[in-house]
This record gives C-alpha cells, structure tokens and sequence, in this order.
C-alpha cells in the first residue's frame, strides 16, 4: 500500500520498516518474495529503493496472498499432501467450516485490487500524517 502512494518513487526498506514499526529484517524477507513474484521492482544507489512494478490496479489482493502463502493451510488436515492420523478427517465438520471460511476469505481478496486499498482521501491523508514529505495529488 505504501508503494501504491508514492507515486513511482523509489522507496526505502528502512522508510517502510520506519513507517509501519515493523522489522527491517522481516520486511527484506516479504519484499523479496515480491520482487521474485512480479509486483515489485527494486533500485539500487543513493536515490533507490523499490517500487511497484505495475500499476496499483493490476495488482489483486488475493493473487498476492496466494504467492506469498501457496499453501494456506490453516491446519494439518487441510494439507493435502500429507497423510492424517486424524480420525475424524472425513466427517470432520470443523475442518468443513475453515475450509467454507478460507474460500469466503479469499474471495474477498479476490474482489479487490491494491488500488482499492489506497483510494480513498481517508487512507492519502493518513500516509501524509505518517510522513509529511509525501504529497499526493487530489483526484
């Protein structure tokens, strides 16, 4: 989200780290995932950073998550791969009740775009108070 508002600006990893209080070394992770994904590019030098590499409107939530969370797996049993001692795994209504939850979960990701997460006057303002160097344009 915060690459969606910088407006094509090469942004640092130390700035989102900065931003969001979250850790720098858990944030290289995640970012390089993204970069090996597609839906960032990076810079190196004095001005670099990383950026988005497509627009903010082609970027879907739920394909996101999928690529950076291929399993989603919320417990053993949903694995498919492997094999359960579990003996309830055929007639297991909990397992039936997260797996209709995961779906419903994800098809809301699917609904939306980055764009969508950052469109709003609300959210533009918010980003301005986290950081008052950035402007953005009113649309």
């Amino acid at each position: 989200m915060f690459l969606a508002v910088s407006d094509g600006r090469p942004v640092s990893l130390r700035k989102i780290a900065d931003v969001y209080g979250i850790s720098f070394n858990h944030l290289r992770k995640i970012v390089s995932l993204l970069i090996e994904k597609g839906y960032v590019r990076a810079s190196r030098g004095k001005y670099g950073g990383i950026f988005l590499a497509m627009p903010a409107e082609k970027i879907n939530v739920g394909e996101v998550v999928r690529s950076i969370e291929p399993s989603l797996c919320l417990f053993e049993c949903f694995d498919q791969k492997n094999n359960h001692d579990c003996p309830l795994i055929k007639v297991c209504q909990l397992r039936s009740l997260l797996g209709d939850a995961l779906r419903a979960f994800m098809t809301t990701l699917d609904a939306k775009t980055v764009w969508d997460l950052v469109n709003h006057k609300q959210v533009k303002k918010k980003f301005v108070e986290m950081d008052s160097s950035w402007v953005f344009q009113e649309e």
